[in-house]
């Protein structure tokens, strides 16, 4: 498989969503969110999605230029119509008002409705502890996960990040869905012909995809961990759909299938905490720091040394900073197809 530069996909992915009629202002939030995923090894939710992205703009699904409209509850309370806009670009906006809210009340939370698929949570989440606070976010989905011991899908994989800063920039990162695994990774198993592991879909045996997925469709990803999982998810939509009066999960419509000139009407919840409001401002990131480091200088239980929560996807960003992203052979495709400038003249054809 081929590896490019961030730069480069940079370049090529900006200048496809500028033709494609996103503002200036907004397409450094599309490019950079898939990046975010891209370059920490999260390939499921990176680079991959820009042609579902663009074929969502192309149908109506998506809105390039979005009215975004705004509700200040309270003080700490902010609600935003996005307006069907691309999921990245509600995100963003709303990260950036989580921020504002936290740095003046101490506490900051955005409910957000009427938006699309917004990438990997942990983009949002860990934007806010770069700007010193506990960020939390996360989506609600279409329905693809049955809950602990049904047969249907009732939930979406309702995507949850929680991420804090430490001392010398670094952050503690959970970024999880709330199913097994995403419905993102099972669709590319099923096209690399490759096995599904055990638990990711009910009833499959772990050797097949014989009557687990047919003609291409999965019946049912499994939460995760049981009634753990379907629990998360269910609060994950109580958090998203239901403070924002939103559709709930099985309501929604599938990302990867039309009707793609509908809205899906997806709805997130943004939550930002300022630790200076708990009168910790001086301590917070050292002992973030200092928690992290006693985690992972805990007795291993094999050659693989304990890790935190990130620190999977910060080797990975260290290896394609150094050594650029892995790209399939369709994303390669669509991206000289999308290089206008010549960009990729000095990568193979």
């Amino acid at each position: 498989m081929i590896r490019l530069s961030q730069k480069v996909v940079e370049t090529i992915v900006s200048q496809a969503f500028r033709d494609a009629g996103v503002r200036d202002e907004h397409v450094p939030f599309v490019v950079e969110g898939l990046l975010y995923a891209s370059m920490r090894g999260i390939d499921s939710h990176g680079i991959r999605l820009g042609p579902t992205y663009l074929r969502e703009i192309d149908g109506g699904r998506a809105v390039a230029c979005p009215t975004l409209s705004w509700t200040e509850r309270t003080p700490g309370v902010r609600c935003l119509d996005a307006g069907a806009a691309l999921g990245m670009v509600a995100g963003r906006v709303a990260v950036r008002a989580t921020e504002e809210l936290a740095q003046r009340c101490g506490v900051g939370a955005v409910s957000v409705t009427n938006s699309n698929h917004f990438g990997a949570a942990g983009y949002y989440a860990r934007t806010l502890a770069e700007r010193g606070l506990v960020g939390i976010a996360m989506s609600n989905s279409d329905a693809l996960v049955a809950p602990f011991g049904g047969t249907k899908p009732l939930w979406g994989t309702n995507p949850l990040s929680i991420a804090a800063p430490g001392a010398h920039g670094e952050i503690a990162c959970l970024d999880m869905a709330t199913s097994q695994t995403s419905y993102t990774k099972v669709r590319l198993a099923v096209r690399d012909q490759a096995n599904v592991p055990r638990g990711w879909v009910y009833g499959q045996t772990g050797h097949t995809l014989e009557g687990i997925i047919e003609a291409g469709d999965i019946s049912a990803l499994a939460p995760l961990g049981g009634y753990k999982g379907h629990g998360l998810a269910m609060m994950v939509s109580v958090l998203c759909a239901l403070l924002g009066n939103a559709p709930f999960d099985w309501d929604l419509t599938t990302l990867y299938e039309p009707p793609y000139d509908a809205p899906r009407k997806i709805s997130h919840f943004f939550l930002g905490l300022d630790p200076r409001a708990f009168g910790h401002p001086n301590h917070v990131c050292g002992r973030v720091t200092e928690l992290m480091n006693h985690v992972r200088n805990q007795p291993a239980a094999s050659e693989c040394s304990v890790r935190c929560p990130g620190d999977l996807e910060e080797e990975a960003m260290r290896d394609r900073s150094e050594n650029g992203i892995p790209i399939p052979d369709d994303i390669f495709d669509w991206l000289r197809e999308s290089d206008r400038d010549g960009t990729m003249a000095s990568v193979r054809n």
